[in-house]
């Protein structure tokens, strides 16, 4: 089973004055689009992940009107509605707990529940204070694409991800990932290394499973992105 989350929480600042508070830019249709807004066309994108019955949207309250006029296929119960606007962390969290009982209520067991994809698309590249903070800055994969990883872990137990990526030639291999911990944000890094000898690798999609070794994380709550150069995922990863 899969599940698409689709997050339309703007606040109509990025392409200020053409979006505004009350039309903000996921309602406006650019270039590329066909005339379909970016909302539209983001729902759409979705049905490649997940059926309509479980693709999800959050949004303010105050837009949540909007919102309906562009996916009215949606159900009344997967569109989210956050009581204040915060960072993608605290979106996310909601819309977890709000998606878990969404299910629970479609009659899906726990073990459906615990082994759907929970990873939703956010900013690409390195986070600025990372990326300040490293000598040498490594080489990343190009898109994230998808990810495989479990939405709780025991902190004295292995955390696997899996997850498929393509990089920028089919001229790099896998060397392994860095794993940073800031508070509750949690960064992971893939770096790939240039093949020796002009060998080159069949494709540039790469599928790859990393470990989180046991006792890295503390109990508690993260935010887990793990980071590629165009295109990064990211969910919440509740260690006990």
């Amino acid at each position: 089973m899969r599940i698409a989350l689709v997050m339309a929480g703007g606040g109509g600042s990025r392409l200020w004055p053409a979006s505004t508070p009350a039309r903000p830019k996921q309602f406006m249709a650019l270039s590329g689009e066909r005339g379909q807004s970016l909302l539209g066309a983001a729902i759409g994108r979705a049905a490649a992940v997940a059926d309509l019955a479980h693709t999800f949207v959050v949004t303010t309250a105050e837009l949540a009107p909007s919102v309906r006029a562009v996916g009215p296929g949606l159900a009344p119960d997967n569109l989210i509605e956050e009581p204040r606007t915060r960072s993608t962390a605290p979106c996310v969290a909601l819309s977890l707990l709000h998606v878990v009982e969404r299910l629970r209520r479609l009659g899906c067991t726990e073990g459906q529940i615990d082994a759907a994809p929970i990873a939703v698309p956010t900013a690409a590249g390195l986070p600025a204070t990372l990326r300040e903070s490293l000598v040498d800055v490594p080489q990343l994969p190009t898109e994230i694409v998808t990810v495989s990883a479990a939405p709780t872990a025991n902190s004295m137990f292995a955390y696997p991800i899996g997850f498929k990526c393509t990089l920028p030639d089919n001229k790099h291999q896998l060397a392994g990932a860095a794993l940073y911990v800031h508070g509750d944000e949690l960064v992971i890094v893939p770096d790939f290394d240039r093949l020796s000898g002009g060998l080159l690798s069949r494709t540039r999609e790469s599928v790859v499973r990393v470990t989180v070794p046991a006792g890295a994380l503390r109990p508690g709550q993260y935010h887990v992105t793990l980071v590629g150069a165009r295109s990064s995922r990211a969910w919440t990863l509740q260690v006990h």
